[in-house]
């Protein structure tokens, strides 16, 4: 057998090894969020193989009561480029996201199984959540704390029937008695494979096309019936 082949079936072996590889590769995201008082603080970072694929940081986040906008000023990195911008979201923004949300939710019956699917291949490596919650009085304050356990109970059950769980729900609530403070405290980190992301992504985009061209018939065969 010549080289060449030889040279070529090594080649095509490697590029099925490499491909086998990325695919059972994990991406591994971490969210960080912090608030107390005026001061905010998010956190992204998703990584592949110990290398960085995006970091996002939004240290302060300021409430414009007067015009309705919430303004982020963020700092995200990524292997291509690292950038600083100010983004505002005002009532408009909402409207467009709220119309876009509907868009979505026409469609929301085979969504849902596939968000469904999705879920099911993520891995939960960490959950912190940690609140402390002072009204002035003592009685609110233990309402309020209460209240807040119920909540985040609810949640955590919920969620565990819905994702995989490696690591401990460790959840705190800390009832303040003789002043009015909020502070709040989330560390998660969350796993999937590279095949599952793209077999989800695959199945959204297939999904869009069959219902968009459904639409599309529809109206058509409504005027063909008409005539």
């Amino acid at each position: 057998m010549q080289s060449w082949v030889w040279w070529l079936i090594a080649s095509t072996a490697s590029l099925l090894l490499l491909g086998i590889c990325l695919l059972m590769a994990t991406i591994r995201i971490r969210c960080t969020y912090k608030h107390r008082q005026k001061e905010d603080l998010l956190q992204l970072d998703v990584r592949m193989l110990g290398f960085t694929l995006y970091q996002l940081e939004a240290p302060l986040i300021e409430w414009n009561e007067n015009e309705g906008t919430v303004s982020i000023r963020e700092k995200n990195k990524s292997p291509v480029k690292e950038n600083k911008q100010k983004k505002k979201w005002s009532i408009e923004t909402i409207k467009r996201f709220i119309k876009k949300s509907k868009e979505w939710i026409a469609h929301f019956p085979s969504y849902k199984r596939i968000a469904v699917r999705f879920f099911k291949g993520l891995t939960v490596e960490e959950f912190k959540w940690s609140t402390e919650i002072g009204t002035g009085e003592a009685a609110s304050a233990a309402k309020v704390a209460g209240v807040v356990w119920g909540l985040k109970s609810f949640f955590c059950g919920w969620a565990s029937h819905k994702v995989k769980w490696r690591a401990a729900q460790q959840l705190d609530v800390v009832p303040h008695f003789q002043s009015e403070t909020f502070a709040l405290s989330f560390s998660c980190i969350v796993s999937f494979r590279v095949g599952h992301a793209i077999r989800t992504g695959l199945a959204l985009v297939l999904n869009y096309k069959k219902n968009s061209s459904q639409k599309v018939q529809a109206p058509a065969q409504g005027a063909v019936a008409s005539d």
